[in-house]
């Protein structure tokens, strides 16, 4: 017999616990999580493999679109509950007030912190502590992290935790499954499922990351033939004696430091610092493109002679192209390290105390910062995937993932895309469930 719900959410990361967390009572509501990889051989991201050897699981990523000129090159479409929050540290950084935090979807900066209060009130993070710097760059300790309100110790498992323990308190029924598209069926939507089955939504909620979201809007919108996103990734530089500011902290997790430099109450520059001696030794194993091994050991304190930062500026963009009929992925634009100002300006910073050895952009795809979904009829006119789903599915549909965004700030942005999530959900969920 066919199911028929108030409501279906697609997604299980980051934008769908915030959802989880708005969605008010007395709803029938069905959750899509997608499939989990059943081969432990397969190629998914070198954090991601490594930190699925420490946990004695199998990696949880599927769907994976390659680029068309490069073989190492991919985009991640997540299918694991908790998303790629679950492998690495996730920071928690508010955005200044001169960031592009979300003015459509919040009405004023007071609004935007009251609802990145409501998810940060979901989670344990780790205290900071900050320090001026010369130059006007500040050090922090990174604002990590570390439990869920239920489980405060349970580390990087604290969104799947605060997932599992939200959709418990809202009875909802989860299902392991991949959405593969969508039909208007009168005022309610059919979608067909991985496992054959189809599900009836008179709601739906998109909250499949952009990759994942413009993969389901091409499939369910026969005449859209090309979709965009953009990646605000990162350079990655490494430098060898940069001193003590940038090397040591009191943090345990790798991501040990950030630096950042603020002008007019706006990020310029927001930098991650890493310490490989706080990193699994099966991590750097990993990296190096090995199968992990010696599962819970560290590498020695030497390892710390070289820094690994990671440096997001307001330039460091890609650009990529999918086109649903070659399941391939191109990459259509990207920065120029040698031309970003800030970036020079950081550089000869850190030169001042050390050696800077290399600068390169991340690998496409790879930066994870994915925003900014566009789709188009002609590959000529785009307009925001989340515009088209509303007007194609007269308001049925709903996107409240990154793809939202058509730009983020130099800070992680997961709090952000998780309080706009929290509050699309609200505006567009509550006055339609009280006419249930």
């Amino acid at each position: 017999m066919q199911q028929t719900y108030d409501l279906v959410l697609i997604g299980a990361g980051p934008a769908a616990v915030a959802a989880l967390a708005a969605l008010p009572k007395g709803m029938r509501v069905a959750v899509l999580t997608g499939e989990r990889f059943s081969d432990e051989r397969a190629k998914v991201h070198f954090k991601i493999r490594a930190e699925s050897y420490e946990r004695q699981e199998i990696p949880g990523t599927s769907r994976v679109l390659p680029f068309s000129a490069s073989r190492g090159a991919k985009l991640f479409d997540t299918a694991v509950i908790g998303g790629l929050a679950n492998y690495w540290g996730q920071q928690f950084v508010r955005y200044a007030k001169n960031d592009p935090w979300p003015r459509d979807i919040f009405t004023n900066y007071l609004e935007y912190e009251t609802a990145c209060a409501r998810i940060e009130a979901l989670f344990v993070t780790c205290p900071t502590a900050s320090l001026e710097l010369s130059c006007g760059y500040v050090a922090r300790t990174p604002t990590l992290v570390v439990g869920a309100s239920a489980a405060p110790t349970c580390g990087l498992l604290a969104m799947r935790q605060t997932f599992l323990d939200l959709a418990s308190m809202q009875n909802v029924e989860v299902i392991p499954a991949v959405a593969l598209s969508w039909k208007r069926k009168f005022d309610c939507l059919r979608l067909h499922l991985s496992d054959g089955a189809t599900l009836v939504a008179k709601r739906l909620l998109l909250a499949a990351g952009v990759v994942g979201s413009l993969r389901l809007g091409l499939a369910s919108c026969a005449d859209l033939k090309i979709g965009t996103l953009q990646d605000h990734a990162p350079y990655m530089l490494y430098a060898v004696g940069v001193g003590k500011e940038v090397q040591v902290s009191a943090a345990e997790h790798f991501n040990t430091l950030t630096l950042e430099r603020i002008t007019q109450s706006r990020s310029q520059l927001f930098a991650s610092v890493y310490q490989l001696s706080k990193a699994p030794l099966s991590l750097l194993i990993a990296a190096l493109g090995c199968r992990p091994i010696l599962r819970g050991m560290r590498p020695p304190r030497l390892v710390d002679v070289l820094t690994p930062i990671q440096i997001w500026t307001e330039v460091s963009r890609m650009k990529y192209r999918i086109e649903p009929d070659r399941n391939r992925a191109a990459l259509i634009a990207r920065s120029d390290p040698s031309q970003d100002r800030e970036l020079t300006a950081f550089k000869r910073w850190l030169s001042r105390n050390g050696t800077v050895l290399n600068v390169s952009m991340t690998s496409p795809g790879e930066g994870f910062h994915y925003h900014a979904g566009e789709v188009s009829i002609n590959g000529s006119h785009f307009m925001p995937l989340a515009s088209c789903l509303n007007e194609r599915f007269a308001g049925l549909v709903t996107c409240v993932d990154a793809s939202i965004f058509p730009e983020i700030g130099c800070r992680p942005h997961t709090l952000t895309a998780m309080a706009a999530a929290w509050q699309l959900t609200r505006k567009k969920i509550q006055p339609y469930s009280a006419g249930l």
